[in-house]
């Protein structure tokens, strides 16, 4: 399935962030139905998110902050 994405523009410029989180949002919902989970067995809060993404890229706030920076 992954090789599927590699010929898909998925540049910020194309698919925004909620767009992105739905996508996210929908390979999850996928991916537990495959594996015979329940729901809510493979939940990552929203702001559990946002703090692992903050820790990430704590280093490069100043960059990051700046409008039409992207990271890769």
């Amino acid at each position: 399935m992954a090789e599927k994405f590699a010929h898909i523009d998925l540049h910020p410029d194309k698919v925004s962030n909620s767009q992105m989180g739905l996508v996210f949002e929908e390979l999850i919902r996928k991916f537990a139905e495959i594996s015979n989970e329940t729901a809510g067995e493979h939940l990552t809060l929203r702001e559990v998110i946002r703090l692992m993404v903050n820790l990430l890229f704590v280093e490069d706030d100043a960059v990051l902050s700046k409008p039409g920076v992207v990271r890769a």
